[in-house]
């Protein structure tokens, strides 16, 4: 989809390709199926395709119980926005506090428009697990030589406020830096960088590592 929206839009490769969390698979996937149009990749705080199977049950169990929780909160969103409560009052769509004024408002606004934009989000949502599980189908363990920066989170993924065990909060913390570090090497020109700072909305909380991470990438890949 994304392949055809670039081509439809007239936007030309070679791409550098730049993805967050779940949008981290994508990307890889993107380049694994058009490894002649894509040059670079930057990844921030990247999903891994292992990482539930690879994680403790109770981990696997916690997140079931989360994107549950979650997905109730988007229906009840899309159903007030399908009632025009919030194409009223755009600023009671909920927005990360993280995110700069004119990015949350312009969130909001396009939120606010109707029902299909939520209706989207829950439909990713609703996929994850075959999203999953078409990049573990795909085997992708390797992206050639091409510049690669994975910027990955300081601050645990789990804390004392989950209410899991500290054996499985310990693991799943080690786990998620291991993955991190096997995802930059994908490539022979790949590096890890730590966002010190960070959990994992680097570019909220530290935007100008991913500035640098993209800009580093795009002199690379022309070089």
């Amino acid at each position: 989809e994304l392949h055809t929206l670039l081509h439809n839009a007239g936007v030309p490769g070679p791409y550098v390709l730049v993805g967050h969390s779940i949008g981290g698979i994508y990307m890889r996937l993107f380049a694994h199926m058009y490894p002649d149009e894509v040059v670079g990749m930057v990844l921030l705080d990247s999903s891994h395709e292992a990482q539930m199977t690879r994680a403790p049950q109770a981990f696997a169990d916690y997140m079931q119980r989360s994107l549950a929780k979650a997905r109730r909160q988007m229906s009840f969103y899309r159903q007030l926005a399908a009632m025009g409560l919030f194409a009223a009052a755009p600023a009671l769509v909920p927005a990360d506090k993280l995110l700069p004024q004119t990015a949350r408002q312009a969130y909001q606004a396009t939120a606010a428009q109707g029902s299909n934009f939520l209706t989207t989000v829950m439909g990713e949502m609703q996929a994850l697990d075959r999203s999953f599980a078409q990049v573990q189908a795909a085997q992708i363990t390797a992206l050639g030589d091409i510049p690669l920066v994975v910027l990955s989170r300081s601050k645990p993924v789990l804390t004392a406020e989950e209410g899991l065990p500290p054996d499985v909060m310990d693991a799943v913390n080690r786990g998620w830096h291991i993955m991190q570090g096997e995802l930059a090497a994908l490539s022979p020109a790949g590096a890890l960088r730590v966002a010190e700072e960070s959990g994992h909305y680097i570019h909220l909380e530290q935007p100008q590592l991913v500035v640098d991470a993209i800009t580093d990438v795009v002199a690379r890949a022309r070089s």
